[in-house]
């Protein structure tokens, strides 16, 4: 599930202004303060402006329910793309302008100056977000806004892209209320797309951000954090996988082999080589953290069970997360569990009859989870009361079209007998 360009870029507080980069004719853009906003699912916005602060850099413009803006050079553009862990996407802002529906064309045109980022052979996509509909009309005047900026300095019209996913430059525009803001995305594609996972996933799926803020939300982040953590019903691995990224230090983004920004016109090859060597000098060894932490997880399918190892295997972490096939009813664990991550079944999302499948994960927390914490995500309110367990907390999130909630539950430590 990936959730979009979302309306906290409509919203975000920014001021008036029209804003032109000047660039001299054949030159690169020059460096200077840069605008950039990064979106998440809705409702993890505070996670993703908690990791700009502590990743990325303290100036912080806005933080909203489903995106965060920062302020700072190339070098942090390049930074967050690399680092952020829930961010869908990165985007820099390259323009402004204030305009009806009728003026986007002239507004597009001209608040940016085109031939600083799209070269002669380069080509591009245009997305439009748009607080009043119409979104495929504004986009068609936006591509021609752009493109008839280009022929007007080449004398040739630019050629489309061999699929949206080819494009050099993807471009993001934003129109709220008569302001335009017009955007380019770092990443292309969305940065939960993290490389580890095939191509074809099954609909459930849950997505990688989302996952990482779950394992944030369970407090994964924080140093110190001991114990189990295990995924009864692990799908595909994903909880577990970013839960283990997210302790081993492993930046999201090395698992790319390359970024659309590194064909820009204005490309530092300097600045991202300083991201990268950082990004792999704050990788912790395997055998540190297995000192204290220990990832397991199971499932009753044996097609999940096989697409979860080979998940494990291409993100490189078979020596840390160990997967079991069976039925979470059947599970028992030696060690004591001090965090379980799961996205069980809940009828929107996977058939649960009778709810059979949340009654069996609250018998195995009762049984192996003593005095540990549960944090589940469910887009059904009906599902989790076969549970029969209060949550101590509900973030509602929205994955996908599904509102959503992370929930967290602690099971209380056996009585001693009287």
């Amino acid at each position: 599930m990936e959730c979009g360009f979302q309306t906290c870029l409509f919203t975000s507080g920014l001021k008036k202004r029209w804003r032109k980069v000047v660039v001299a004719s054949g030159s690169k853009p020059q460096e200077r303060k840069r605008r950039y906003f990064a979106t998440c699912s809705r409702g993890i916005g505070d996670i993703l402006g908690a990791e700009v602060k502590t990743m990325v850099t303290e100036n912080v413009t806005t933080v909203a329910a489903s995106g965060v803006g920062f302020e700072g050079d190339q070098e942090t553009g390049y930074r967050a793309a690399m680092c952020l862990r829930t961010a869908m996407r990165v985007l820099e802002e390259i323009g402004y302008a204030e305009a009806d529906p009728f003026d986007v064309y002239r507004a597009v045109k001209n608040s940016v100056d085109w031939k600083a980022y799209l070269g002669k052979h380069q080509t591009f996509t245009v997305s439009v977000r748009s607080s009043s509909g119409g979104d495929r009309a504004i986009r068609t005047r936006v591509k021609d806004a752009i493109c008839d900026a280009l022929v007007d300095h080449t004398n040739a019209r630019p050629l489309p892209p061999s699929s949206p996913k080819e494009a050099d430059v993807a471009i993001f525009v934003s129109f709220h209320d008569g302001e335009l803001t017009i955007y380019r995305d770092l990443g292309g594609e969305s940065l939960h797309k993290r490389g580890y996972r095939p191509p074809t996933i099954h609909a459930s799926s849950l997505n990688e951000t989302a996952a990482a803020a779950t394992a944030v939300c369970a407090g994964l982040a924080k140093s110190g954090s001991s114990g189990m953590i295990v995924d009864p019903m692990c799908g595909s691995a994903t909880l577990l996988i970013e839960a283990a990224l997210l302790k081993l230090r492993i930046a999201p983004g090395l698992f790319r082999t390359s970024y659309p920004f590194e064909e820009w016109m204005d490309y530092d090859s300097a600045a991202w080589e300083v991201v990268l060597e950082q990004a792999r000098e704050a990788e912790i060894e395997p055998s540190r953290v297995l000192e204290e932490n220990s990832f397991l997880g199971n499932d009753i399918h044996p097609a999940a069970v096989e697409l979860a190892r080979e998940n494990v295997d291409r993100a490189g972490l078979s020596e840390v997360i160990s997967i079991s096939e069976g039925d979470v009813e059947d599970l028992r664990v030696a060690d004591g569990i001090s965090v379980v991550l799961s996205n069980p079944p809940w009828g929107l999302r996977l058939a649960d009859e009778d709810g059979e499948a949340w009654k069996k994960l609250g018998l195995f927390l009762k049984q192996n989870a003593r005095g540990g914490d549960a944090y589940l995500i469910c887009g059904n309110g009906e599902a989790t009361k076969e549970l029969r367990m209060r949550a101590d907390s509900k973030r509602p999130v929205r994955l996908g079209n599904v509102d959503c909630r992370i929930l967290k539950y602690h099971v209380l430590k056996a009585k001693d007998p009287a």
